[in-house]
């Protein structure tokens, strides 16, 4: 049977935010939400770096040079984009929250997309610390949890000798008995989460 580790070594980790300048006000405070997390959840200060873009446009190139470089383990992408009059918003939207999916499966790197796309500020504040709570937060929180389920995949296939070749090694049984340990150990590590 393959056993898992659940435990994910933030200490070591490398994690990029990446955030845009426009409205700034509100991607501050998700900035300090996702660094808070981040540090809580035992990243060492000096893991985390921090690079401003102009808008949400510009996050997924900046995401593709990071995510290409190898330095990162994960990156995190904050913004802040409120509907205007025209269609712009939805453009922005949607053609950036494309990017970095796109980004992040060509490159296997872990992207957490904390982009608020709101009708008003007053939508936005809310979400940025306010009445329901911090999206920068919850960014970081979900990129961590991203990043122990990759590393998690990475390990079962390498034990099960999956990387060799077209099946080699492969024992359906085997495979089996991985998926059930991986599944506890994302509860283990989902448990533990709760209890910080």
């Amino acid at each position: 049977m393959t056993q898992l580790d659940p435990d994910l070594d933030t200490e070591s980790l490398q994690v990029a935010i990446i955030a845009s300048r426009f409205n700034a006000g509100v991607v501050d405070r998700l900035i300090q939400g996702a660094v808070k997390t981040l540090i809580d959840q035992g990243l060492a200060p000096q893991g985390i770096a921090l690079m401003r873009v102009p808008g949400a446009w510009e996050l997924p190139l900046l995401a593709k040079r990071l995510a290409d470089s190898g330095a990162f383990d994960g990156i995190i992408a904050l913004g802040c984009v409120v509907r205007g009059e025209t269609a712009h918003f939805d453009v922005i939207v949607n053609e950036s929250g494309r990017g970095l999916m796109q980004v992040s499966l060509e490159s296997g790197v872990p992207i957490s997309n904390g982009v608020l796309a709101c009708e008003s500020e007053a939508q936005a504040i809310a979400r940025a610390g306010g009445e329901l709570g911090n999206k920068g937060e919850e960014a970081a929180t979900a990129l961590l949890e991203l990043i122990g389920v990759v590393e998690a995949v990475e390990t079962t296939f390498d034990m099960l000798e999956l990387n060799d070749g077209p099946n080699s090694g492969l024992d359906i049984d085997e495979v089996m008995d991985a998926m059930e340990d991986m599944r506890q150990a994302l509860e283990a590590q989902e448990r533990k989460k709760k209890a910080r």
